[in-house]
């Protein structure tokens, strides 16, 4: 039996990479120092503030997260008051997700930590590459999203 293959140097450079821009959204949000919630959960109040209205599974479809780890992530921010759960009007055992105004100072924290990551990243790039690079990795992206197997 042969030995697996070592991953692609690219894969390996994006997983260095995605390592390091999340140590760095956690040191920035651990620096404020008045932040209760880790960069997971503001990571998913932030999603659920781009996706009003949306369901616990739709959050586990979409961050590839294990459905009990959602629920306890969102029992864990409605009990801090930073989200909502209403019953769904067409299902009355699915519930309607929203962030209160009390998530707004985490999520505009990540936005914040976010953009300063970027500057680090690309502060070494012109205009052309920053461009170059945002078109490459879209497609990528959409590549991935393209291939990606669907659920069951």
């Amino acid at each position: 039996m042969s030995e697996p293959s070592r991953s692609t140097p690219v894969v390996d450079d994006l997983i260095g990479l995605f390592l390091t821009i999340k140590a760095d959204l956690g040191r920035h949000i651990a620096a404020r120092g008045d932040m209760a919630c880790t960069p997971l959960a503001i990571s998913l109040l932030e999603l659920i503030d781009r996706m009003p209205d949306c369901s616990q599974k739709a959050l586990a479809e979409r961050t590839g997260r294990d459905k009990a780890q959602i629920a306890r992530m969102v029992r864990d921010l409605e009990q801090d008051g930073l989200l909502t759960r209403t019953p769904s009007p067409r299902n009355s055992r699915h519930h309607l997700l929203a962030v209160t105004p009390a998530a707004g100072p985490y999520i505009l924290a990540l936005e914040a930590a976010k953009l300063a990551a970027e500057a680090r990243l690309l502060a070494g790039l012109d205009e052309g590459e920053r461009e170059m690079l945002a078109a490459l990795l879209a497609r990528m992206r959409a590549h991935a999203q393209a291939d990606a197997p669907q659920g069951p």
